[in-house]
């Protein structure tokens, strides 16, 4: 019995990991009509470079040192003479008029925890950071639009080797989503330093256990990705439990908070979850990340 039910978990957990189109980016193809490549299921900032006078192409297929697989996307903010144009792929269509417009996305119905991957960036300039966004719609027939679910934003400076890295997911609504759109960002606002580059690999869902029903509030940590010590963001006091769990919902860190600072030297590379307790008994939580 034991074995069925571990299978048939197995079973749920690549499905919905799954819905992510081309999650590892070892598919590309031509647009109808293109010279260019866009990973299989994404649209990029390619699509609008081949629309002007002089084409440009900032989204490329990465073989020679990809995260996992035998391929991963690299993103590239290059300049077009008057403004720079960040690399940027999502599941959906990307447009420009007089800005950039997305939209699209691909069907998903599951309520996950959180946004991990992998992923090295190398900024051109230290006020640069990379941009990774996720988020879960639903349609709204009344009201003729699509209601905003969960969503999540990670923003990361450089990190010259592959990390991994996770974004928790930030609920609005209860119900479950019909709709998901990924996008990622060599630079913040779409436009940043020229040359600035990011690789993501092995994007996935995840669906943490014990803590996926905890809201994501105001706490915040850093440096994120950190090394041995983590800092709260908070008012001395503030909190006085802390726990820390991998994706597996494996408790790895539960003791009082003493100042702002836990120390993580114990842990591994790698993406966790940490939920503190406050004073008032009401939970939060957030996600940071252990790169040596």
């Amino acid at each position: 019995m034991k074995k069925q039910l571990l299978l048939a978990l197995l079973a749920i957990s690549s499905a919905a990991f799954a819905q992510i189109p081309n999650n590892g980016f070892e598919d590309w193809s031509n647009p109808p009509g293109e010279s260019y490549q866009n990973p299989t299921g994404w649209g990029s900032s390619n699509d609008v470079g081949a629309q002007l006078p002089s084409p440009f192409v900032n989204v490329t297929k990465e073989t020679t040192d990809p995260g996992a697989g035998t391929a991963s996307i690299k993103l590239e903010t290059v300049n077009i003479v008057i403004t720079n144009v960040a690399g940027v792929a999502l599941t959906g269509e990307i447009s420009y008029q007089t800005t950039l417009k997305f939209s699209g996305g691909f069907p998903f119905t599951s309520r996950p925890g959180s946004l991990t991957g992998k992923m090295k960036y190398s900024p051109a300039a230290a006020s640069d950071s990379s941009f990774i966004y996720a988020v879960l719609f639903k349609w709204n027939s009344a009201q003729n639009k699509r209601d905003t679910i969960a969503i999540t934003t990670l923003k990361t400076g450089a990190a010259n080797s592959w990390i991994n890295f996770g974004t928790v997911l930030n609920y609005s609504l209860p119900d479950n989503p019909d709709s998901a759109l990924i996008l990622i960002s060599s630079s913040k606002g779409f436009l940043g330093s020229a040359g600035s580059k990011l690789w993501v690999d092995d994007l996935a869902f995840q669906y943490s256990a014990g803590t996926e029903n905890i809201p994501v509030n105001s706490i915040t940590v850093f440096p994120n990705p950190a090394q041995n010590l983590l800092y709260l963001n908070a008012i001395p006091g503030q909190y006085k439990q802390v726990s820390i769990y991998n994706y597996a919902g494996h408790l790895l860190i539960n003791s009082p908070v003493q100042g702002n600072a836990i120390d993580i030297s114990n842990l591994s590379n790698g993406t966790y979850i940490i939920m503190v307790n406050e004073q008032d008994g009401s939970l939060s939580k957030t996600m940071f990340t252990v790169a040596r």
